[in-house]
């Protein structure tokens, strides 16, 4: 799914506001659900070499770092750049360039992360061969990006909007008043801008790593919020095997280096 929007992002379209956003989403819990899944990927890498391309605000190169691994966190941003200096320091490598053209050597890393990655990306095909050049063979590349598709997981949200709007002026007025708490600190997670280009359904991303070297050997979706509440568990537990693709709104997908 391609999105409608014409201007063409640059390094500078992602300000010291989005680094702020983005930290406040991990250090307030935010993501914990996500933080769970992909730590679980990443719990076996003491002595291995991590590559972390668009690390963002380097949260998930920082765990891979506690966890034993020799980390390279990379991002074309300055404003994150930054703020990973700014939070980690020199625990770990941080390199300034772009995802499609990767300073290192051939066949180094064992493991690849691409978190909230490919939605950026206007060279995907050159950015995943960029990926695999630079993997062992057999490596381990783990992808989370938003799912397209249809995800009974946030159904209701979409059925109680259109229940809200359907009453009276001065009762959506009330009950608008009465959780603005709850939309504001929703609205503090919320980018200035979205720089999201093309968004991928499970089978066009299992193609297109397909074409460049990768097998998928695992995926699942999940919310980005902190917890999955009642409802979210009773969707955990009744949709399993093939159509865990239809729970939610964003994928973590596993993928072999061939």
């Amino acid at each position: 799914m391609v999105m409608g929007e014409n201007k063409r992002f640059v390094s500078e379209d992602y300000t010291d506001e989005h680094a702020t956003i983005y930290a406040r989403r991990y250090d307030e819990g935010m993501r914990n659900i996500k933080m769970s899944m992909v730590g679980k990927h990443i719990a076996d890498i003491q002595g291995k070499r991590v590559l972390d391309t668009g690390a963002g605000i380097g949260y998930f190169s920082n765990l891979c770092h506690e966890s034993g691994a020799r980390v390279v966190a990379t991002d074309h941003a300055t404003s994150m750049v930054d703020r990973i200096r700014l939070r980690y320091g020199n625990r770990f490598s941080i390199v300034s360039c772009k995802t499609h053209l990767l300073p290192f050597s051939s066949d180094i890393f064992d493991v690849v992360l691409a978190l909230d990655v490919i939605e950026h990306l206007y060279e995907v095909r050159r950015t995943l061969s960029e990926i695999r050049r630079v993997m062992k063979g057999g490596g381990t590349l783990l992808v989370t990006t938003d799912n397209p598709d249809f995800s009974v997981g946030v159904f209701h949200f979409s059925v109680a909007q259109r229940m809200l709007n359907m009453l009276p002026a001065d009762m959506r007025d009330f009950l608008r008043r009465r959780y603005e708490l709850a939309l504001a600190n929703r609205s503090r997670c919320a980018t200035p801008q979205s720089t999201h280009v093309q968004y991928y359904s499970l089978p066009e991303l299992v193609s297109l790593m397909q074409h460049t070297g990768f097998q998928l050997t695992y995926f699942d979706t999940f919310p980005n919020r902190a917890s999955y509440g009642v409802y979210g568990k009773l969707v955990e537990k009744v949709i399993t095997g093939s159509l865990k693709r239809y729970k939610w709104p964003s994928m973590l997908c596993v993928f072999k280096a061939e």
